[in-house]
């Protein structure tokens, strides 16, 4: 971890824990370092993030904060999962929600919406409303969000 920031120093430890406690299944999809000392991870997986997963983590994460003095004594630290409002940032996301409506904005502007039937070869697959195939190349996508439906 020789010449990285503390931030990359503290994303890189997150990261190794993930993998080396959960075999990748777990990972972390954004991250927030503000100025005031407020450290969030938002970390998502191939199945359900428990509280469990998120405590794991955190303590992992203070422990190292707390005996390097990384941050000073003074900070906070937030982990969570993304929650159903946030957008899915990581192609990793998408599998677990093939079958959902969602609504993709791609980096040109343009919007599609419908239910994602697959995700592959660098291709999201979309059903539009009228039952077409939407194909969409993941490089050109900008966000991705879920619809939420209360039907």
């Amino acid at each position: 971890m020789k010449n990285q920031t503390i931030e990359g120093k503290i994303i890189a430890l997150a990261e190794a824990f993930l993998n080396e406690e959960y075999a990748g299944d777990y990972f972390i999809v954004s991250n927030d370092f503000s100025a005031d000392k407020v450290v969030r991870f938002y970390i998502d997986g191939y199945e359900p993030v428990s509280f469990l997963i998120c405590r794991r983590l955190s303590r992992h994460l203070e422990s190292h904060l707390d005996e390097n003095l990384w941050l000073g004594e003074k900070y906070k630290l937030e982990v969570s999962s993304p929650g159903a409002d946030r957008p899915l940032t990581d192609p990793r996301q998408f599998k677990k929600h093939i079958g959902r409506k969602i609504k993709v904005k791609e980096v040109s502007g343009n919007t599609s919406e419908g239910k994602m039937t697959n995700i592959a070869d660098g291709k999201l697959y979309l059903e539009s409303k009228n039952k077409k195939e939407v194909q969409l190349d993941i490089a050109n996508i900008e966000q991705v969000k879920i619809e939420i439906s209360f039907k």
